[in-house]
């Protein structure tokens, strides 16, 4: 019985922390000229990952070839 409370009170933390989250970026990004400027270095960080990632396996199959 006690442990049943315990992860309902630690489920409640999470939720609680989630629910700032949200409300701390509904407050960070309410204009649209903010949204925008968020949106473009999200797309810019996920274009760095994708080049780092393509950039990765095209070396590996590069060291791959050179062994054969």
């Amino acid at each position: 019985m006690v442990e049943s409370q315990f992860y309902q009170r630690e489920g409640s933390i999470d939720m609680d922390g989630l629910e700032n989250v949200i409300s701390v970026l509904d407050y960070v990004l309410d204009t649209k000229r903010k949204r925008h400027i968020m949106g473009g270095i999200l797309l810019s960080v996920s274009f760095l990952f994708g080049g780092l990632a393509i950039t990765v396996m095209t070396i590996k199959n590069e060291e791959e070839e050179d062994e054969q």
